[in-house]
């Protein structure tokens, strides 16, 4: 007996729509993303959109339950650490000058500015992709390997949402647990209050939608470029190490610096 598959929503010219690649690029990636290959169009716009339109209801909803005066304290613990020599007029003014700057991005505009830091990876990483592979003569066209990194953001869609939802149910977070309110982490299962800040970054980043986030990255770059699947992965791999090792050193040197 011949059983007939249920046909896919498609979009212009064959292609999947909109609403079937926002369902298949979880459950079907692979084919997913050979439709985005061979026409990737203007749709990875969209979840583009829902990342920052996340961000500004992150903004709105989770940067005024930030708790100040923890942030303040930590902040103040670190830089008499480095500089044990303070005066009080000194740690007055370094005090007034951290406060002010927590105010602006809990309470101020600039909360809103952050959502729209997802543009600059969003253009950069696939032009780093696209340099290597075509360091390896497997090059594919940039805004298709564009298309197809915009869409594995959909991860991180789902990880925001998560966020909010816990955030919600919160009246106050601490500056040290932005990064594990989701217990999706190694970060999350560690003492704020005693890990380093670096060991803690590092730690932060071996993540469950990082980890699914590399995956699908390999999976979007093997087939929006010429890579083998092996090769998609290292290149999505080591960019992401590079990436860890940069926010790990830049913990370090705060910490070093009473950041």
């Amino acid at each position: 007996m011949n059983v007939e598959s249920t046909p896919q929503p498609v979009g212009s010219g064959g292609e999947m729509g909109l609403g079937s690649r926002l369902v298949n690029v979880f459950f079907a990636p692979a084919k997913t993303f050979e439709s985005i290959a061979r026409k990737p169009g203007w749709d990875w716009i969209v979840p583009v959109l829902l990342l920052v339109a996340l961000g500004v209801v992150g903004a709105l909803v989770v940067a005024p339950k930030i708790d100040v005066d923890d942030a303040v304290r930590v902040q103040m613990e670190r830089i008499e650490k480095s500089r044990p020599g303070m005066t009080d007029t000194d740690r007055e003014q370094i005090e007034g000058a951290i406060r002010k700057s927590m105010g602006s991005f809990t309470q101020g505009p600039l909360r809103f500015v952050a959502p729209l830091f997802v543009l600059i990876p969003l253009f950069l990483v696939p032009a780093i992709y696209l340099g290597v592979s075509a360091a390896w003569g497997k090059a594919g066209r940039y805004l298709t390997i564009v298309a197809g990194y915009a869409w594995v953001q959909m991860v991180q869609v789902v990880k925001s949402i998560l966020v909010l939802a816990v955030a919600s149910t919160r009246s106050s977070i601490s500056i040290r647990e932005i990064n594990s309110l989701v217990k999706s982490n190694a970060g999350a299962f560690m003492d704020p209050e005693t890990s380093s800040w670096a060991l803690l970054t590092l730690a932060s980043n071996v993540d469950v939608f990082e980890i699914w986030a590399i995956a699908l990255g390999a999976i979007a770059l093997s087939k929006t470029t010429r890579l083998t699947p092996k090769g998609a992965f290292g290149t999505v791999f080591g960019v992401w190490l590079v990436w860890v090792a940069v926010q790990t050193v830049g913990a370090l040197i705060g910490a070093a610096f009473g950041g």
